[in-house]
């Protein structure tokens, strides 16, 4: 039926994104389709409408595979080691951006997955542990300054402990079991006198 308004009335068509193609806007004095007869012949296509930005999908599916991989892959029991074989510890739980490690000599830390490079069938670090550590900030577990990380001492293949530099440039060795977590910096879960007593 014609519209009483004057000008270019359109009636819109609705969308679907199931169709691969929707009609397009028609002049609102045009004669709709019956529900048997043919199609008009003035009647145009409108291009097909995606419901999504193609890079916005990706990015959807991207997400939802890898939270799937997380589900279905646990890291828990595997080891950790850097690329010359330097062993750091084992998984024992994960978290958000962070794998805890038990045992071994770091006994219960964890380390941030910004280390990670790989995982086959152990987890693979991004560089050797005394060149990705070395120039981290270390604080003991009062939040206080100790020093920074010069180089790491390993034992039979294994990462022992820290040398790190004070502040008065005395170095301190600092063992792997007194570390509570390594991120952005190196964090003790002793107070930072208790590493002089240690001698």
């Amino acid at each position: 039926m014609p519209s009483d308004r004057e000008g270019n009335d359109v009636v819109k068509c609705r969308l679907s994104g199931y169709k691969p193609r929707v009609f397009g806007i028609l002049p609102d004095n045009y004669m709709a389709r019956t529900r048997r007869g043919p199609l008009p012949e003035k009647l145009q296509y409108a291009p097909r409408v995606r419901s999504a930005r193609p890079d916005r999908l990706t990015g959807i599916r991207g997400c939802i595979e890898l939270a799937g991989a997380r589900r279905g892959h646990s890291l828990v029991g595997m080891t950790v080691v850097d690329p010359e074989g330097i062993e750091v510890g084992y998984v024992s739980g994960e978290e958000t951006n962070v794998l805890v490690l038990g045992e071994g000599s770091g006994g219960r830390m964890r380390l941030g997955r910004r280390y990670v490079s790989g995982v086959a069938d152990r987890i693979t670090l991004s560089g050797p542990v005394a060149q990705i550590f070395t120039g981290l900030n270390v604080v003991d577990s009062d939040g206080e300054f100790v020093g920074v990380v010069r180089d790491t001492n390993e034992a039979d293949d294994v990462l022992d402990s820290f040398i790190v530099e004070d502040e008065q440039g005395e170095m301190v060795n600092v063992l792997l079991e007194d570390v509570r977590s390594i991120d952005e910096w190196v964090e003790l879960s002793v107070a930072g006198d208790s590493l002089y007593e240690k001698g």
